[in-house]
């Protein structure tokens, strides 16, 4: 059986995923952090391959797990959830 590729102009519209809403959205003032999520999502492309900044007031239940010889990890819940797709009637993402 012969396999079928399409191409990203084809996939892109059938997952819903929008570039052009990720980069705009995102800006918090640290030109070198802004530069790395935006080219970073400019790469991905599927909305599971999405980076984004989260804010510390959008976590909730924040709990201390151990500490490293990089860092502290913690545990806690995400109020907004992760992006699962652009709903382009309402110009939003939609998220879980």
């Amino acid at each position: 059986m012969e396999e079928i590729k399409l191409s990203d102009d084809v996939i892109e519209p059938i997952m819903g995923f929008n570039h052009e809403c990720l980069t705009k959205e995102q800006e918090f003032g640290n030109h070198e952090v802004d530069r790395f999520i935006q080219k970073a999502q400019l790469k991905a492309k599927y909305f599971w391959k999405i980076l984004e900044w989260i804010e510390y007031d959008r976590f909730k239940n924040v709990e201390y797990l151990a500490k490293g010889g990089f860092g502290i990890t913690y545990k806690t819940i995400w109020k907004d959830g992760y992006i699962v797709r652009w709903d382009s009637k309402n110009n939003r993402w939609e998220r879980l």
